[in-house]
């Protein structure tokens, strides 16, 4: 359950997508 899932998983979630964007951008602007 979604409701269910402890704060530290979608906190580590948050950084995992913070960096995957930055990586996106910074693959955009490279290339």
């Amino acid at each position: 359950m979604v409701y269910r899932t402890p704060w530290r998983f979608w906190y580590s979630n948050s950084q995992v997508f913070r960096w995957f964007g930055m990586i996106q951008v910074l693959r955009s602007v490279l290339s």
